[in-house]
């Protein structure tokens, strides 16, 4: 069965985005290794994308062509008649509940990524859906913007599968959650 990966960077302070939805500070980083942190790697295990209506939105305003065309991608959202315009892109509809345990179970060996957006996360983990979470902490104090998970009543414990510090300062961690 799939897994429904979260795979984000997030300052030490824990924000993933400043108050404009950039990521910019994370291409300031100084990286004497010149590593991707084992990004394409974990793009060429996945052949599945979910993520919010917001994020959808800012990701299609970049100004770079649509970065996930190899992998299908749907997007969550209340809007009902929300139209994609990018390519291999549906919109999801139904209930989560019955909705992720099918994507989940759909054919294919390679994981889903869940991409950003801190109400999707939280609706997910709600249903149960995210089984890991690839989180990369960044030597970077933000001081406000977007946090990695907004306010909520949730209380998971996590089981630390693996770590790894880069030179660049950067800390990779990856759990397992436990419902």
């Amino acid at each position: 069965m799939k897994k429904i990966v979260l795979y984000i960077a997030a300052s030490i302070d824990g924000y993933i985005a400043t108050k404009d939805h950039s990521v910019g500070w994370l291409e300031q980083l100084e990286n004497p290794e010149g590593s991707d942190y084992g990004y394409q790697d974990f793009v060429n295990g996945v052949d599945t994308l979910l993520m919010g209506r917001k994020t959808y939105d800012i990701i299609r305003g970049f100004d770079i062509p649509w970065p996930y065309e190899g992998q299908k991608t749907y997007v969550i959202t209340r809007q009902e008649h929300l139209r994609t315009d990018t390519p291999n892109t549906e919109v999801l509809s139904g209930s989560l509940a019955t909705v992720l345990p099918a994507l989940k179970a759909s054919s294919g060996e390679k994981n889903i990524w869940l991409v950003g957006g801190g109400a999707t996360m939280v609706s997910l983990l709600r249903h149960q859906a995210i089984d890991e979470i690839m989180l990369f902490t960044a030597p970077v104090l933000l001081g406000s913007g977007i946090p990695l998970f907004p306010e909520s009543d949730l209380q998971y414990k996590l089981t630390l599968e693996e770590h790894k510090t880069y030179a660049s300062g950067m800390c990779y961690t990856r759990y397992a959650v436990n419902y």
